[in-house]
């Protein structure tokens, strides 16, 4: 099903449900699905047939899509590129996601916070505050990956050899808190599959509950792997309260994690090397 299918909301009367449907064409095409036919997209989005090829064809007469060289498909045009290029240039993760902390604060008033993993711990590298606030979470904050949503997540999302490797290190540091937690990360490995984001609860005696969810693909272990996480007062959340709070961090890792490896890619290649 397509993200304007899923999100957009049938009271808005200033959302374009037709323009969101063409920007959910351009986001199935990626490095492994560079080039698509109609049925392809059409099967991605779960619509017609007919409907996807009316949003290509429009994509397709204003260059934002092309026939591909062999013929058999479409792959993204000039244009497309041109706004992923220029918006790529000076952006880095933190400006990059930034604004979509600052959306999830504004409208659900929860905290959010931006972190990063270094070796075998998370550490919190922005904060925008809402109305539950933990003040005790400073910008630098430090705290192994096993004892944190934001590092259960990063946890869940690496590929099992990489997630083995990073346990047994921190097993050597405290051997009795990773057997404890053990089952912790078991239950975030299910849970990043079955639902897109990995919740805490009780934290801080019981005060606390979290969502969190890596901004990289399950399955992979890029060189920087940020999470995004908001937290706050259990009691001023209801378990409805928490499930919303869990869909928006869902659909904001489906925007942000493509942008992520695309930033990654672009840092790694010899081009941005040489500059």
């Amino acid at each position: 099903m397509s993200e304007a299918d899923e999100t957009t909301d049938p009271n808005d009367r200033q959302f374009v449900k037709a323009l969101a449907r063409g920007l959910d064409v351009l986001r199935c095409f990626d490095r492994p699905h560079a080039v698509l036919n109609v049925a392809e997209i059409a099967r991605r989005l779960g619509m017609s047939q007919p409907t996807a090829w009316r949003l290509c064809y429009t994509l397709l007469k204003c260059g934002f899509l092309v026939r591909s060289s062999t013929g058999r498909g479409l792959s993204i045009g000039a244009p497309a590129i041109t706004l992923g290029y220029i918006a790529a240039q000076g952006q880095n993760a933190r400006s990059v996601a930034m604004p979509y902390l600052r959306s999830i604060v504004d409208d659900i008033g929860t905290s959010a916070t931006l972190s990063l993993r270094a070796d075998d711990e998370m550490i919190w590298m922005e904060q925008i505050d809402g109305d539950m606030i933990v003040r005790d979470h400073a910008i630098g904050w430090r705290a192994p990956l096993d004892t944190v949503a934001a590092g259960l997540a990063v946890l869940a999302a690496l590929p099992e050899q990489e997630r083995e490797m990073a346990m047994a290190r921190m097993a050597l540091a405290d051997p009795e808190r990773l057997e404890r937690h053990r089952d912790r990360v078991a239950q975030a490995v299910a849970s990043l599959a079955d639902n897109g984001h990995v919740e805490l609860t009780g934290g801080f005696g019981g005060r606390y509950a979290s969502v969190a969810v890596p901004l990289f693909p399950t399955g992979t272990a890029p060189s920087e792997q940020w999470c995004l996480v908001c937290g706050g007062i259990m009691g001023a959340w209801s378990e409805n309260g928490l499930g919303h709070v869990a869909q928006r961090l869902v659909a904001t890792r489906a925007l942000l994690a493509p942008a992520m490896a695309a930033l990654e890619a672009q840092s790694a290649s010899p081009d941005s090397l040489r500059a």
